[in-house]
């Protein structure tokens, strides 16, 4: 099994060194712009197989997969080339900053028979899935409310990098908070279903130097089998101190995921005992990555489509869009 990884940032280089931990013999190569090809990036992608900067140049029939490590703005083109020529497609989150095309894309993978995925790892995370089955399990009674957090700052987010120059920081290439931090709203749909957008406020209010939204503030209401609840999510990629946490109340106590440590703690309201269900210890983050490539290329073997992977991402693009659409924020 062969891998071609469109786009060359970080994350694609985080691929590469998991495809190669997972499949030391494959050839995994990079199509990538020419114009970055110098200095600092050239030793980085030095890893590859081989270097690509047109798609005229690449021998098709060697590869087997295609992984869109584009910008957003151009995940679904690059998906429908690749797709048609048949091979397996894994797209970086979020799916794009659009829906445009989408469902032609969703048609030729079905048509081709071609398994597909949309990389949000926290779905991988072993705090996360802990969660997912405290939650799954009833443990904390009826859910009387969520808030969920991110804070980080973007420029060290990709030391060495002008986070100037960066997808993250231009709306062209689709970045803002919103995207960029998709994870959050792609986790509370996979936890609690599909929310309805009660409130949403984004703006800039930082000094950095970007042209996209750096903060937003969403209330949503989910139904969770017809007992509803409020749930506040807060995204910030211009602040000095790093938070990433989802706290869920219940009648029987919370239950507070860290995502900066890996850590699940739960408080039980009647004994009032303090259980650690996921220690921070011994945490590696890389292994969140490594478990879900391991689990798409699991998916290619075994001819599992994975097309709700893809259906699900949908839904998380189309509530960025109604909050963008309701939101008070004006560019």
């Amino acid at each position: 099994m062969n891998f071609l990884l469109i786009g060359s940032g970080n994350i694609a280089i985080r691929h590469q060194t998991n495809l190669r931990e997972l499949l030391p013999s494959a050839n995994i190569s990079v199509l990538t712009n020419k114009e970055r090809y110098t200095g600092g990036k050239k030793e980085k992608l030095a890893c590859f197989d081989e270097v690509y900067f047109d798609r005229s140049e690449i021998p098709i029939t060697r590869f087997d997969v295609a992984l869109i490590c584009s910008p957003a703005t151009s995940h679904i083109d690059d998906a429908i080339f690749f797709a048609e020529i048949g091979m397996h497609i894994f797209i970086e989150k979020p799916l794009s900053n659009n829906l445009n095309r989408i469902e032609e894309l969703i048609k030729i993978i079905k048509t081709n028979n071609m398994v597909s995925m949309v990389g949000y790892p926290l779905r991988f995370s072993r705090s996360m899935i802990a969660m997912k089955d405290m939650i799954s399990a009833q443990s904390l009674g009826k859910i009387v409310t969520v808030r969920s957090t991110s804070f980080s700052y973007l420029p060290d987010w990709r030391p060495g990098v002008d986070y100037r120059k960066t997808v993250s920081a231009n709306k062209e290439l689709g970045g803002g908070v919103l995207l960029e931090v998709s994870h959050e709203i792609d986790y509370l749909c996979w936890l609690f279903g599909e929310p309805e957008i009660i409130n949403s406020k984004i703006q800039k209010i930082s000094d950095l130097e970007i042209d996209v939204e750096d903060t937003a503030f969403i209330d949503f209401k989910f139904m969770n089998k017809s007992s509803p609840f409020n749930c506040n999510l807060s995204l910030d990629f211009s602040s000095s101190k790093i938070i990433r946490k989802c706290e869920v109340i219940g009648e029987k106590g919370e239950l507070t995921w860290d995502g900066i440590n890996n850590s699940l703690v739960y408080n039980d309201f009647n004994s009032n005992r303090t259980e650690h269900i996921i220690e921070q210890d011994r945490y590696n983050h890389n292994d969140m990555y490594l478990s879900q490539m391991k689990y798409f290329i699991e998916s290619i073997e075994h001819q599992r489509s994975n097309m709700e992977s893809i259906e699900e991402a949908i839904k998380t693009v189309e509530i960025i869009l109604n909050v963008k659409a309701m939101s008070e924020y004006h560019e």
